[in-house]
């Protein structure tokens, strides 16, 4: 399903498939009939609950989690929801949404927290919680950092 503004709506995606990929590559076979490839070896990496998964042998072992929410390994022992695929979907098409993403985008862009703060139109706490994971980055403040991207290439460029 498609949002207005050409985005999928991934709060509400369940999986029809899974297939295991090259290297840590999932294969994900969405209702509606779209499909994603995604990449999990940074969030593995950086996950240590996830990490066991880094193992080629466990990691293939991958299969649709109950009604689509998940993709599961050995039962239930370890999970990823259809939500945060969705969401480390849209960082490796440039969108950082997940909080190691959005700090990678304001250390590469020579920002402090303040200047984050101020580049978004959002408070320096926010930045600070998006950056923890303690909250979620919006879609619209990942679509502003892609945004601030495109404006300091073109100034650049200039």
């Amino acid at each position: 399903m498609k949002r207005k503004n050409g985005w999928p709506d991934i709060s509400q995606r369940k999986i029809l498939s899974v297939q295991v990929g090259a290297g840590h590559f999932l294969l994900i076979g969405w209702e509606g009939g779209t499909e994603s490839e995604i990449d999990l070896t940074p969030w593995l990496r950086g996950n240590a609950l996830l990490s066991p998964l880094l193992d080629r042998e466990l990691f293939a072992r991958a299969e649709m989690g109950e009604f689509g929410g998940t993709v599961a390994w050995e039962g239930e022992r370890f999970e990823i929801d259809a939500l945060h695929l969705g969401y480390l979907e849209l960082e490796q098409e440039g969108v950082p949404v997940t909080p190691e993403a959005f700090r990678r985008w304001r250390e590469r862009g020579g920002l402090t927290l303040d200047g984050a703060a101020e580049a978004l139109g959002v408070s320096r706490r926010m930045v600070a919680y998006y950056e923890a994971g303690t909250h979620f980055v919006p879609r619209h403040i990942g679509l502003a950092c892609k945004g601030f991207d495109s404006l300091a290439i073109h100034r650049r460029a200039a």
